[in-house]
């Protein structure tokens, strides 16, 4: 009777290790892509252009404004924290909602650079007009979007804190 029970426990430990190891490969890559593709981004901007901002390996900020303190670097590049950060709030549904049309010319005042192996999209932001746009590596728009929140703002703002120009617009909305 004990050589059984070991045999069968022997068996269900046998089972449960081949089991466990098989379903995690394949279980955890099928669920990363389901998520990924599952977006709203992905809906509004088409695949190959999210898949350029979600798997950037090189995000470079450029602040454009004038108001910035001449000590200040206008340009940077962001930690992986950051990046992963700034992912998520373009990520956000509220985002891809709308483009009124507005009075007044885009001219964005921060603008983000993914670079994804050969491919590079540019997400220009005007906080002015409350408007952000995708641009292609040839400078043409792809897209152009209502800001849904003031989340990429207040990003922006940890980003370049001395610049007076983004702390009126955060402060005046």
């Amino acid at each position: 009777m004990r050589i059984f029970a070991k045999l069968v426990a022997a068996i269900m430990c046998a089972c449960i290790a081949c089991t466990g190891c098989g379903c995690l490969k394949s279980d955890k890559a099928s669920c990363v892509r389901t998520c990924k593709s599952d977006s709203v981004m992905v809906a509004a901007l088409g695949d190959s252009v999210s898949r350029v901002i979600l798997d950037a390996r090189n995000v470079t900020v450029v602040n454009t404004s004038t108001d910035m303190p001449d000590n200040a670097p206008k340009r940077l590049r962001l930690s992986t924290n950051a990046v992963k950060t700034l992912q998520f709030l373009l990520e956000d549904p509220a985002n891809y909602r709308s483009d009124k049309p507005v009075y007044g010319s885009f001219n964005p005042s921060v603008i983000y650079t993914f670079k994804s192996h050969r491919k590079e999209i540019s997400v220009q932001c005007d906080f002015g007009l409350g408007k952000f746009a995708i641009v292609g590596k040839d400078g043409s728009r792809q897209a152009v979007y209502d800001l849904g929140n003031r989340d990429m703002l207040r990003f922006a703002l940890t980003i370049y804190p001395s610049d007076r120009l983004l702390q009126a617009i955060y402060n005046n909305k």
